[in-house]
C-alpha cells in the first residue's frame, strides 16, 4: 500500500532529522517515535491518510488520549510539538 510506504519514509526522514539535526538524545528520539506511532494508529483506526491529516485530527488524538488535557498544558506539549512538527515539515 503506497500510504504505509510513504509513512514509512516519513517517519524514517523524521527520525533521522532529529538525530542528526537536532542531536536528540537515543531517549528523546524513543519518546518521539513512541507519539508517532500513537498518531499512525489513530489515523490508521480514523481512516485518515498521513498526508491528509488536519489539525483538528491532533485535537481529537491528544483528547482521546488525555480526556483532561489543556492546550496550555507544558507536559503536554513535549508530544504535541513532536507530533505536529512532522506536519509542517513534511
Amino acid at each position: 500500500m503506497e500510504t504505509d510506504k510513504n509513512s514509512k519514509d516519513i517517519v524514517s526522514r523524521y527520525r533521522r532529522y532529529l538525530k542528526l539535526e537536532k542531536g536528540y538524545s537515543a531517549n528523546t528520539l524513543d519518546a518521539y517515535m513512541r507519539d508517532v506511532d500513537k498518531l499512525f494508529r489513530y489515523l490508521a483506526v480514523e481512516q485518515v491518510d498521513v498526508l491528509d491529516v488536519k489539525l483538528e485530527d491532533f485535537r481529537t488524538l491528544c483528547s482521546l488520549l488525555s480526556p483532561t488535557w489543556h492546550w496550555s498544558s507544558p507536559g503536554h506539549a513535549f508530544s504535541v510539538g513532536c507530533v505536529s512538527s512532522i506536519v509542517s515539515r513534511y
